[in-house]
C-alpha cells in the first residue's frame, strides 16, 4: 500500500530518513544533475537545519521502499517571485508512469497553497508534464557564468 509523507520543519526528519532521502534524490533525480552536497542543501534548508525560510519535503512509499520524494524551499516573497520552488523531484526508474508523480505533486500543490513554480533546464522532457498539470513558462532565466563584465 502506497503511503504519503509529509516533512515539515515542525514535524522534523530523522537522520536515517534523511540519509535514505538525499540517496534517493541523487540516485533518481532526471530534472537536473544535482550533487550530493547540493541536495542536501536543499533538504536542510526545506528542514531549516540551515538559516533558510525552511519548507517541506513530501515522500511516497510503499512498504519501507521509497517511491518518489520532492523537495521544497520557501522563498519568503508575496509578491515578486512564488513563495514555493520546487527544487528536486524523483520517481524511481522502476515506478515511473503510475500515478506517483502526479500524487506527489499534488500534495505539494496542496501544501503550497498553489503558489509553486519549477525551474526546468532547457530542452528537458519534463516540461510536457508539467504543463499537463497547469504550470505555465513565465520567465527565462539567465545566470552569468565565471565571465567577468
Amino acid at each position: 500500500m502506497k503511503k504519503q509523507e509529509l516533512y515539515t520543519p515542525f514535524t522534523g526528519l530523522s537522520i536515517l530518513e534523511k540519509s535514505k532521502i538525499i540517496n534517493f534524490l541523487e540516485s533518481n533525480a532526471e530534472n537536473g544533475h544535482f550533487s550530493k552536497c547540493e541536495i542536501t542543501e536543499a533538504v536542510e534548508c526545506a528542514m531549516k537545519e540551515r538559516p533558510s525560510l525552511g519548507g517541506f519535503i513530501i515522500t511516497i512509499k510503499n512498504d519501507k521502499e521509497l517511491l518518489g520524494a520532492l523537495v521544497v524551499n520557501s522563498t519568503g516573497m508575496e509578491n515578486l517571485n512564488p513563495k514555493h520552488r520546487l527544487s528536486l523531484f524523483a520517481i524511481a526508474r522502476s515506478h515511473r508512469h503510475n500515478g506517483i508523480a502526479r500524487s506527489l505533486l499534488d500534495g505539494a500543490v496542496q501544501q503550497a497553497g498553489n503558489d509553486l513554480a519549477i525551474q526546468l533546464e532547457p530542452g528537458n522532457g519534463e516540461v510536457a508534464f508539467f504543463k499537463k498539470l497547469g504550470f505555465k513558462e513565465k520567465y527565462v532565466e539567465m545566470r552569468l557564468e565565471d565571465q567577468k563584465l
